[in-house]
C-alpha cells in the first residue's frame, strides 16, 4: 500500500516560495551588514546556491511525480480469459509509446493468445496497484 498524504503542496508553490527566500536572501545580503558588506562573490554564491535548490527540487518532483509511471490509456482493452474479462494493456502498444516494458513488474504480465499468435499483456489493476497510473493522452 503506498502513502497518501492528506494534503499536497503543488510544485508551483514549492518553487515560487524558493524564489522569494532566493530574492529575499539576495536582497538581504545586498544590503549593508554591521560588519560590512558582502563582497560581489558572496552575493553570487547566494545566488547560485538559491538556483541549485530550486533545481534539485524540481529534478526530485520529477522523478516522484510519476513521469517514469504513467502509462497511455490508449493501450489498454479487454481481454477474455479462463477467469473471464480481463482490463489489460499491450505490450507492444507500450513499447512503440516509449514505455520501458522491462520496468514493469513482471508479476502483472501473462500471455494471451489472439489471432496474430502469443501475446504479452500486463494487468490494468496489478499495475495501478503497484503504483502506475493510466492516463489519457491530453491534446
Amino acid at each position: 500500500m503506498t502513502y497518501q498524504p492528506i494534503w499536497r503542496i503543488s510544485r508551483k508553490s514549492v518553487i515560487a516560495t524558493l524564489l522569494a527566500a532566493a530574492v529575499a536572501l539576495v536582497a538581504v545580503g545586498s544590503a549593508p551588514a554591521r560588519a560590512g558588506q558582502l563582497t560581489d562573490f558572496e552575493k553570487a554564491l547566494l545566488g547560485l546556491l538559491a538556483v541549485g535548490v530550486i533545481a534539485k527540487l524540481i529534478e526530485d518532483d520529477r522523478r516522484r511525480g510519476g513521469n517514469g509511471r504513467v502509462l497511455p490509456a490508449s493501450c489498454e482493452f479487454d481481454v477474455h480469459t479462463r477467469d473471464g474479462w480481463r482490463r489489460v494493456m499491450g505490450q507492444r502498444c507500450l513499447e512503440d509509446a516509449g514505455v520501458r516494458t522491462a520496468r514493469l513488474p513482471s508479476q502483472c504480465a501473462f500471455e494471451v493468445r489472439t489471432d496474430w499468435g502469443r501475446r504479452t499483456v500486463y494487468g490494468s489493476r496489478c499495475l495501478q496497484n503497484a503504483g502506475w497510473r493510466i492516463v489519457a493522452h491530453r491534446r
